[in-house]
C-alpha cells in the first residue's frame, strides 16, 4: 500500500534528518523528505570553497524505492545527446545516472533551519517539474496501493487465515463466522 500522510516536509513522520559532524570537523548532512507522499532523498557536505555546503536531492520511487528516472521526451533528449557525443558506445554503468531525476543542492549556511528551508525549496521545484512521472510511476502500483488497510485486510483475509491457523479448515471458519452473526 502507498504511503499516505496529511503532514508534508519535515513534518512528516517518515521524514528524516541527520547532521554530522566528523572526526575532522567536517560537516555531512543526510535524510529523506517527504512532499505529497513522495520521498526526496538528500545529501549535503562541507565544502573548502564555493557554497558552505554542496550536495544533492533525488526524487525516490513510490513503487520501487529507487531513484526515479526520467521518461518519454526528456529520457529521449538525454539519450541521443549521449548517443551523438558517444558514437557506437552504449550507456552504462555511471553513464546512466545522467536518467535519474535530481538536482544539485547548494547551501551557503551550516544552519539546520536554513538547510532545510532549501531542501524544502528544491524538493517543491523538482515535484513540480517531474510531476507526470511521478504521476505514472504511483500509477504503476497498481490497484493494490489504493486500497485502504481495511480493504486490503477484507480481499486478503482467506490468504491471511491460510497463513496464520493454517490448521484451522475452511468450514470450521465458515461455522465460526456464522455463530458471531
Amino acid at each position: 500500500m502507498a504511503y499516505v500522510s496529511a503532514k508534508n516536509g519535515f513534518d512528516d513522520p517518515k521524514s528524516s534528518y541527520r547532521h554530522t559532524v566528523d572526526e575532522n570537523g567536517v560537516h555531512h548532512v543526510s535524510g529523506v523528505y517527504y512532499l505529497n507522499n513522495v520521498a526526496f532523498r538528500f545529501s549535503l557536505n562541507e565544502q573548502k570553497k564555493g557554497y558552505r555546503m554542496r550536495g544533492r536531492i533525488s526524487v525516490i520511487s513510490p513503487s520501487s524505492g529507487r531513484v526515479l528516472k526520467k521518461i518519454g521526451s526528456a529520457r529521449r533528449k538525454l539519450t541521443e545527446k549521449w548517443n551523438d557525443d558517444h558514437p557506437g558506445e552504449k550507456m552504462e554503468g555511471k553513464a546512466l545516472e545522467r536518467l535519474n531525476i535530481f538536482s544539485e543542492l547548494n547551501v551557503n549556511s551550516l544552519d539546520d533551519e536554513a538547510i532545510k528551508k532549501r531542501i524544502a525549496e528544491k524538493a517543491a521545484k523538482l515535484f513540480a517539474k517531474n510531476a507526470a512521472v511521478i504521476n505514472a510511476d504511483l500509477k504503476e502500483m497498481g490497484a493494490a496501493a489504493q486500497h485502504t488497510a481495511s480493504q486490503a485486510a477484507m480481499i486478503y483475509k482467506n490468504e491471511f487465515l491460510k497463513t496464520c491457523c493454517p490448521n484451522v479448515t475452511d468450514r470450521t471458519r465458515q461455522q465460526k463466522f456464522q455463530w458471531a452473526r
